[in-house]
Protein backbone atom coordinates (compact mmCIF):
# COMPACT_ATOMS: atom_id res chain seq x y z
CA UNK A 1 0.00 0.00 0.00
CA UNK A 2 2.95 2.31 0.80
CA UNK A 3 4.97 1.49 -2.75
CA UNK A 4 1.14 2.30 -4.08
CA UNK A 5 0.40 5.65 -2.67
CA UNK A 6 4.17 6.72 -3.13
CA UNK A 7 3.84 6.07 -6.92
CA UNK A 8 0.48 7.96 -7.00
CA UNK A 9 2.63 11.18 -5.52
CA UNK A 10 5.10 10.79 -8.00
CA UNK A 11 2.63 10.22 -11.04
CA UNK A 12 0.86 13.48 -9.37
CA UNK A 13 4.18 15.85 -9.14
CA UNK A 14 5.19 14.58 -12.43
CA UNK A 15 1.19 16.03 -14.13
CA UNK A 16 2.02 19.32 -12.00
CA UNK A 17 5.25 19.31 -13.72
CA UNK A 18 4.01 18.53 -17.12
CA UNK A 19 1.20 21.39 -16.40
CA UNK A 20 4.11 23.94 -15.28
CA UNK A 21 5.77 23.68 -18.39
CA UNK A 22 3.29 24.80 -20.10
CA UNK A 23 3.18 27.68 -18.45
CA UNK A 24 6.56 29.62 -18.77
CA UNK A 25 5.81 31.92 -15.69
CA UNK A 26 4.57 29.39 -13.75
CA UNK A 27 7.66 27.43 -14.21
CA UNK A 28 9.67 30.04 -13.01
CA UNK A 29 7.76 30.11 -9.83
CA UNK A 30 8.56 26.13 -8.88
CA UNK A 31 9.59 27.37 -5.01
CA UNK A 32 12.88 25.48 -4.03
CA UNK A 33 10.72 22.83 -1.31
CA UNK A 34 8.99 21.28 -4.38
CA UNK A 35 12.40 21.11 -6.47
CA UNK A 36 13.45 19.43 -2.98
CA UNK A 37 10.39 17.51 -2.47
CA UNK A 38 10.53 16.18 -6.05
CA UNK A 39 14.27 15.30 -5.50
CA UNK A 40 13.35 12.56 -2.62
CA UNK A 41 9.88 11.19 -4.97
CA UNK A 42 11.95 10.51 -8.13
CA UNK A 43 15.19 9.45 -6.08
CA UNK A 44 12.19 6.79 -4.25
CA UNK A 45 11.08 5.78 -7.93
CA UNK A 46 14.20 5.79 -9.06
CA UNK A 47 15.74 3.00 -6.44
CA UNK A 48 12.54 0.35 -6.75
CA UNK A 49 13.06 0.55 -10.95
CA UNK A 50 16.47 1.95 -11.70
CA UNK A 51 16.82 -0.28 -15.22
CA UNK A 52 12.95 0.90 -16.11
CA UNK A 53 13.57 3.48 -19.42
CA UNK A 54 10.67 5.14 -18.74
CA UNK A 55 11.37 5.86 -15.01
CA UNK A 56 14.74 7.24 -16.19
CA UNK A 57 13.15 9.34 -19.09
CA UNK A 58 10.86 11.04 -16.25
CA UNK A 59 13.17 11.69 -14.28
CA UNK A 60 15.07 13.87 -16.79
CA UNK A 61 12.28 15.37 -17.91
CA UNK A 62 11.51 16.28 -14.56
CA UNK A 63 15.06 17.56 -13.59
CA UNK A 64 14.65 19.96 -16.84
CA UNK A 65 11.46 21.25 -16.04
CA UNK A 66 12.10 22.25 -13.01
CA UNK A 67 15.86 23.70 -13.63
CA UNK A 68 18.51 21.49 -11.86
CA UNK A 69 20.18 20.99 -15.63
CA UNK A 70 23.21 19.26 -14.11
CA UNK A 71 21.13 16.24 -12.51
CA UNK A 72 18.95 16.51 -16.30
CA UNK A 73 21.98 16.27 -18.11
CA UNK A 74 23.23 13.34 -16.03
CA UNK A 75 20.41 11.03 -16.51
CA UNK A 76 19.90 12.16 -20.42
CA UNK A 77 23.73 10.75 -20.81
CA UNK A 78 22.72 7.41 -19.02
CA UNK A 79 20.11 7.51 -21.16
CA UNK A 80 21.59 8.22 -24.31
CA UNK A 81 24.02 5.50 -23.39
CA UNK A 82 21.35 2.40 -22.59
CA UNK A 83 20.02 3.06 -26.31
CA UNK A 84 22.81 0.45 -27.35
CA UNK A 85 21.56 -2.19 -25.27
CA UNK A 86 17.53 -1.14 -24.99
CA UNK A 87 14.70 0.69 -26.25
CA UNK A 88 15.11 4.93 -25.03
CA UNK A 89 12.58 7.07 -27.02
CA UNK A 90 15.03 9.79 -28.51
CA UNK A 91 11.04 12.16 -28.08
CA UNK A 92 11.56 11.93 -24.32
CA UNK A 93 15.29 12.45 -24.75
CA UNK A 94 14.40 15.57 -27.23
CA UNK A 95 11.56 17.23 -25.04
CA UNK A 96 13.78 17.45 -22.11
CA UNK A 97 16.42 19.09 -24.12
CA UNK A 98 13.48 21.19 -25.37
CA UNK A 99 12.29 22.24 -22.08
CA UNK A 100 15.80 23.25 -21.15
CA UNK A 101 15.84 25.24 -24.52
CA UNK A 102 18.91 23.46 -25.80
CA UNK A 103 18.01 23.65 -29.31
CA UNK A 104 20.77 21.93 -30.87
CA UNK A 105 20.22 18.99 -28.91
CA UNK A 106 16.68 18.76 -29.42
CA UNK A 107 16.48 19.24 -33.02
CA UNK A 108 19.47 16.37 -32.98
CA UNK A 109 16.65 14.26 -31.07
CA UNK A 110 13.27 15.10 -32.62
CA UNK A 111 15.01 13.82 -35.68
CA UNK A 112 16.14 10.44 -34.47
CA UNK A 113 12.53 10.48 -32.80
CA UNK A 114 11.06 10.97 -36.31
CA UNK A 115 13.42 8.22 -37.98
CA UNK A 116 12.18 6.01 -35.19
CA UNK A 117 8.50 6.63 -35.77
CA UNK A 118 8.13 7.85 -32.38
CA UNK A 119 4.10 8.52 -32.11
CA UNK A 120 4.43 11.61 -29.53
CA UNK A 121 6.21 13.22 -32.62
CA UNK A 122 2.66 13.58 -34.08
CA UNK A 123 2.20 16.32 -30.87
CA UNK A 124 5.06 18.36 -32.03
CA UNK A 125 3.62 20.89 -33.18
CA UNK A 126 1.24 21.40 -29.92
CA UNK A 127 3.59 19.59 -27.31
CA UNK A 128 4.18 22.29 -24.60
CA UNK A 129 7.84 21.23 -23.86
CA UNK A 130 8.76 22.30 -27.27
CA UNK A 131 7.53 25.92 -26.73
CA UNK A 132 11.24 26.62 -26.04
CA UNK A 133 12.67 25.91 -29.12
CA UNK A 134 9.16 26.56 -31.35
CA UNK A 135 10.69 29.80 -32.44
CA UNK A 136 13.60 28.37 -34.17
CA UNK A 137 13.69 27.94 -37.98
CA UNK A 138 14.39 24.52 -38.02
CA UNK A 139 11.29 23.21 -36.00
CA UNK A 140 9.50 24.28 -39.61
CA UNK A 141 11.44 21.91 -41.09
CA UNK A 142 10.38 19.32 -38.16
CA UNK A 143 6.60 20.15 -39.03
CA UNK A 144 7.10 19.36 -42.44
CA UNK A 145 8.84 16.12 -42.08
CA UNK A 146 6.01 15.24 -40.10
CA UNK A 147 3.73 16.23 -42.39
CA UNK A 148 2.19 18.45 -39.63
CA UNK A 149 0.70 21.97 -40.38
CA UNK A 150 3.01 25.01 -39.96
CA UNK A 151 2.69 27.33 -36.96
CA UNK A 152 0.74 30.00 -36.81
CA UNK A 153 4.10 32.42 -36.81
CA UNK A 154 4.81 30.04 -39.87
CA UNK A 155 2.24 30.50 -41.52
CA UNK A 156 2.59 34.41 -41.43
CA UNK A 157 5.82 34.52 -43.30
CA UNK A 158 5.51 34.62 -46.74
CA UNK A 159 6.79 31.51 -48.94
Amino acid sequence: LQHALEHRESISLATKLRVLVGDRGQRQRIARIEVEHLRVVLERAFADAPTLPRVRETRAFAWAASGCRDEARRELAALEAERGARYVSAWEIARAYAVMADANAAFRWLESAIDERAPMTLFAGVHPALDPIRGDPRFGGILRRLGLPPTQAEAAVPA
